[in-house]
This record gives C-alpha cells, sequence and structure tokens, in this order.
C-alpha cells in the first residue's frame, strides 16, 4: 500500500506543475488585448468646403477664444463657420472696379441673409395655413424655420455665385492673403487684401477699409497681418513694399522708413515669450522690433554663399532661448546662437532641400513644427529635425496657408486651391466625422416620409376628395330636382281647353309653343340620406388608396435610404456593381417622383 501511494503522488506532481503554471499565465492568456501592441490611429486630409462656393481657399484662421468658429477666405468671400466648419455662412464680400484699383466695396451678406429668411419663412406659412388651417401652420413654425434657413442661404450662394449682389456686379473680387482676430477682442478682425486692409469690429458684420496704401500698385496690396496679443489697438500690415503700423486701433497709419520702406514683406512674427519682440522676413533680410512695432533694426542678412532668398519665418519656444526656423528656397534654416543671428542648414530628415513656402508652429506644443513645399504638407516632432509628410487623400498639391488648433497639435487645417481640407482622425474604413455629418446634412434636405406621403395625398387630391364626399352627398337634398316639358300645336283652329292659364312662348300663324318648366324639392333627403351605405363604401375605398399610397411611399423611401446608406459606407469597388446600385437608387427616386408629382426631384435640384 505505501508503494503504491508513492507511486501515485510521483505520476501527480507534474500535472499539479503544470495547473500552477496555467494559473499563473491564465490572466496574459484570457487578455492578450491587454498586452497587445496598441492600434495605429489614421488620419487623413477631408474636405471641409460644403457651403464654401469656390474651391479656391485663400486664408483660414480660427477664434483663439472658440475654437469651434473658424474663418475662411475663398474668392474675395469671407466665411465663417460655427460648428467646426461643418457648415458655412457668407459674411462679406470685397471687390474692385479693377485689379490694380484702391476703389472697394464690401457688402454684409449675414444681413441680407436674415432678410431673404424672414421673407421665405412668411410665404410658407401664409401657403401652409390656406392647405391646412393656421392652427396646423403654426406647429409646424420650427420645420419651416429650418428650411427657411436652407433656402436662404442656398438663395444667397446663388447670388454670390452669379455675382449679382447690388453694387459688386460685373466688379472684380479681391484676393483675401491673410485673416488675423484679436486674442484679446475675438470681435476684432483684421483682413489683408490686394485692396488694403479691411478692418471689423463687430465679428465680421460689417467691414470698413482702414488702409489702403499709397495708389493701386504694390503698395496698397497688403498680404500680412498681425494684432498685438494683449493691446489690440497695435496692429501691424505687410505689404509688397513696405510695412504699415497702428497704436489707435486703425484710426492712423504709419509706414515704417528706413531698410524696410521698399521691401516685400515676407512674414510678421511675434516673440512667444516677449510679445513687445516682433520679427519680419523680407526676401533678403530678417528685421527685429523690440518696441511692438514702432522701429525696425536688421537683425540678420543674407550671404552669398548662404541661400538665395527667405520664402518663410517660424519661431520655437524653446530654452533657454527661442530658435527662429527660416525657409528658404533650398530647405530649412535654424538660429544657433543665442542671440539667433547665425543660421545654419536643419539638414531635416525627410524635406531636405525643398522650397519652403510656408512654416508655422504649434500654440500649444513647442517642439511642433509644420513646413508647406510644392510637394505638400510637412510635419516635425522635434524641432524640425525629421519630417514626414501628410499625404494621406490629399488632393492638391497648391497649398497656400495652414493654421493649427491650439488644443490639438493634429488638428491642421489647409487653404488649398482645392477646397478647404483638415488632417483629420478616421473613425470607420475612410470614413470621417466630416464626412458623416454632410451625409446627415444631405439627408436632412432632403424630404422626409411625412412631406412625400403629403405631397403624394395632395397630388392625387385624396384628402379633399375624402373630407369632401359626405359633405356633398348632403348638400344634394339641398338642391331641386329640375322638370322641363314642351308642347307643340300645329293646329291653326285648335286650342287648349285644359290649361288655359299658361304663357305661351311663341305664337306663329297657328302654330303654338309651349314649355314648362318645374323644380321640385325633397326635404327628406336632408334627414336621411338613401344612398348613405355607399357613400361610407367610398369613404373606405378611397381611405384604404390613402393607406396604401402611404405605405408604398414609405417603403420606398426606406429603400432609397439603404441604397444611399450602403453607398457612402461601403461603396463597391467594382463599377458595375456601383453602377447597378445607382441605377437602383434613380429608379426608386423616379417611382417617388410618380407618387408625388415630382416633388422629390424638385426638392433635390432646389439645393444643388
Amino acid at each position: 500500500m505505501e508503494s503504491t501511494a508513492v507511486v501515485f503522488t510521483l505520476q501527480r506532481v507534474p500535472s499539479l506543475l503544470v495547473k500552477g503554471l496555467f494559473l499563473v499565465f491564465l490572466p496574459f492568456l484570457w487578455a492578450p488585448s491587454a498586452y497587445a501592441k496598441k492600434k495605429k490611429v489614421q488620419y487623413l486630409w477631408d474636405d471641409y468646403t460644403d457651403g464654401i462656393y469656390s474651391l479656391n481657399v485663400t486664408s483660414v484662421a480660427i477664434d483663439p477664444t472658440n475654437p469651434k468658429r473658424i474663418y475662411a477666405a475663398s474668392n474675395g468671400i469671407l466665411y465663417v463657420s460655427q460648428d467646426e466648419g461643418f457648415t458655412w455662412d457668407p459674411l462679406a464680400r470685397f471687390s474692385g472696379s479693377t485689379r490694380g484699383s484702391v476703389n472697394h466695396t464690401s457688402v454684409n451678406l449675414q444681413k441680407k441673409l436674415d432678410e431673404l429668411k424672414e421673407s421665405i419663412l412668411e410665404e410658407k406659412i401664409e401657403d401652409l395655413s390656406t392647405e391646412i388651417g393656421e392652427e396646423l401652420a403654426r406647429e409646424a413654425r420650427p420645420q419651416l424655420e429650418r428650411e427657411a434657413e436652407e433656402e436662404a442661404r442656398d438663395r444667397l450662394r446663388g447670388s454670390v455665385r452669379s455675382n449679382q449682389i447690388g453694387s459688386l456686379k460685373n466688379r472684380f473680387r479681391r484676393f483675401i492673403y491673410r485673416i488675423a482676430i484679436s486674442p484679446q477682442n475675438p470681435k476684432l478682425i483684421l483682413l489683408a487684401t490686394d485692396g488694403g486692409g479691411f478692418l471689423s469690429t463687430d465679428g465680421g458684420k460689417t467691414f470698413n477699409s482702414t488702409l489702403r496704401g499709397r495708389g493701386g500698385g504694390p503698395e496698397g496690396h497688403m498680404t500680412r497681418a498681425l494684432i498685438h496679443p494683449t493691446n489690440s489697438k497695435r496692429m501691424l500690415l505687410g505689404s509688397q513694399r513696405g510695412l504699415w503700423y497702428t497704436n489707435d486701433g486703425g484710426k492712423n497709419w504709419n509706414k515704417i522708413f528706413g531698410k524696410l520702406r521698399t521691401l516685400a514683406i515676407r512674414e510678421i512674427r511675434r516673440d512667444p515669450s516677449n510679445p513687445k519682440r516682433i520679427y519680419v522676413a523680407t526676401p533678403r533680410a530678417i528685421f527685429v522690433s523690440k518696441d511692438g512695432g514702432k522701429s525696425f533694426r536688421e537683425h540678420f542678412t543674407l550671404t552669398s554663399s548662404g541661400p538665395q532668398r527667405i520664402t518663410a519665418l517660424a519661431i520655437l519656444k524653446t530654452t533657454p532661448k527661442i530658435t527662429i526656423m527660416m525657409g528658404t528656397g533650398n530647405g530649412i534654416y535654424r538660429s544657433v546662437t543665442p542671440d539667433a543671428r547665425r543660421f545654419k542648414p536643419a539638414r531635416s530628415l525627410g524635406i531636405g532641400v525643398r522650397t519652403i513656402k510656408y512654416l508655422t508652429n504649434s500654440p500649444s506644443v513647442p517642439n511642433n513644427l509644420y513646413a508647406i513645399t510644392p510637394q505638400g504638407v510637412f510635419i516635425s516632432t522635434n524641432q524640425g529635425r525629421r519630417f514626414r509628410q501628410l499625404r494621406t487623400a490629399m488632393t492638391t498639391q497648391n497649398i497656400r496657408y495652414i493654421t493649427v488648433e491650439k488644443r490639438d497639435p493634429l488638428r491642421i487645417w489647409a487653404a488649398t486651391d482645392y477646397g478647404l481640407l483638415r488632417w483629420t482622425k478616421v473613425i470607420g474604413g475612410r470614413i470621417t466625422k466630416a464626412k458623416w455629418k454632410r451625409f446627415q446634412k444631405k439627408l436632412r434636405r432632403e424630404p422626409n416620409a411625412w412631406r412625400l406621403s403629403y405631397a403624394a395625398l395632395k397630388y392625387m387630391r385624396l384628402n379633399r376628395r375624402l373630407g369632401g364626399l359626405f359633405s356633398r352627398y348632403k348638400l344634394r337634398g339641398l338642391m331641386p330636382n329640375l322638370q322641363v316639358q314642351g308642347y307643340i300645336n300645329l293646329d291653326r283652329d285648335q286650342r287648349n281647353l285644359i290649361l288655359p292659364t299658361i304663357l305661351p312662348v311663341r305664337v306663329n300663324e297657328g302654330r303654338q309653343f309651349i314649355v314648362r318648366a318645374n323644380l321640385v324639392w325633397n326635404f327628406s333627403e336632408l334627414a336621411y340620406v338613401r344612398s348613405e351605405s355607399s357613400v361610407y363604401g367610398q369613404m373606405i375605398n378611397l381611405r384604404r388608396l390613402r393607406d396604401k399610397v402611404i405605405t408604398q411611399v414609405v417603403r420606398l423611401i426606406n429603400a432609397r435610404r439603404r441604397i444611399q446608406l450602403l453607398l457612402f459606407s461601403r461603396p463597391p469597388k467594382d463599377p458595375r456593381r456601383y453602377l447597378r446600385r445607382y441605377i437602383k437608387l434613380q429608379e426608386l427616386t423616379a417611382h417617388l417622383d410618380a407618387l408625388s408629382g415630382g416633388y422629390l426631384s424638385k426638392r433635390l435640384k432646389r439645393f444643388r
């Protein structure tokens, strides 16, 4: 018995060891996702041009106090978005009689939008009141307000598109180079255009020409703008020939004389650690001001052995001193001395000696540097030592301007000749939040099931037939029965002795024509309609027909929405499958048009 027990124990030892090891490593086997490699977040360039008429976007700016409010300039029109760029409204439009003239015109488009919305809303309420009554029309007012706002925006965009707004007809549209917003007062907006500087103190509702330069040549073309971060009355405007500053909120502008008097201004930057220190880049030199922009002195000049021209400028907030990054025609140069007077090539990996069109940094991450080259947008997270290109879904290489949001260094807005783009996180496949918002907006623009059902019933006149059928049968009891009798007597000597009192109509040589009419009322029909059963039968048939129409409309709408969702979320790669679904979508649209008298196509055509 003892030997048997020993053998049994020796046989159980390996199994107990395995069980112990299994229990130790069980958490790793049970939850491998906790120790797996974190999945890399995907980004791509997404289009945010929905609501901006022209794809030629020249500048973009973010409100420093409200990141959801974004301004964009396109084809001489300033737009504003209150929802992170998903929808855009035109604020003002700038134009001149010729390209080089200083004559300017600006129109408040927001005021015109409000007036147009009110007139459309009144028309819609009046039309709906005549159809369904004033009480039901008042209940539908919120829906009518949304429809009136969308229609007013479309009409305004159409008038902007056709260049038919007031005095702006057949006038040259200004080019807006920069949009500057005051960090201290976000309602203060300064624009640098080829027609001078324009200033708004009410958030863009009205703009006034604050500086036209001297003449209509390069001196009047303002290309750069800067507002002091702590004193909004101090502003700078750079032109193609000189630099201007004001200390009284734009009432009086003074030109900086000296070497800056005739130089083209490439960039204006302020020191993030000292707001009074301002750097200005020209094609061959960098100037610095220590008094907030009143006076400038030469800080750095290109030599014959270095780069040929300066194209961009950025300032990184590093310790203990700032680092100036200079963009040139053959790469990026960085300052290597504490006073930032000596520059050496940055030898940035990934960007090489490409021509730098624009440089900027992140407001929240000091080490991040962003660059625009003829090949696209590049980002560096280590002060320009290594760059990587942001190329996914980029549709153009002509990028004019970029800006970075303060709350997220990867939220980059790019103004291009192919629209306004943003570096966006992907939420599923290649679907971004902006694409999903645009898809929802497209569905909201289409009429819903109630609207289409109402249009179908109105087109077939079923509501009027159903409501007036029984009342018309009641009215039948009030209508008399008309009986008409006529007599002709051809005998000249014969006379009518039975009814001598009847008036003869015509007597001609013994011929007598007699007409008699009787009206008979049957008031018993008012109390009881003998054909009431047939009336109810017809009403039941009409109700069944109405229910069938509504059911058919709802079924077609649901089928059409399913195809729209499939084409949006999972578009087929095979062109034949895509065409089959697209043709099916058009077929369902045609069926709904046949039921509603073309109501769906009219609505879709209005929002194109």
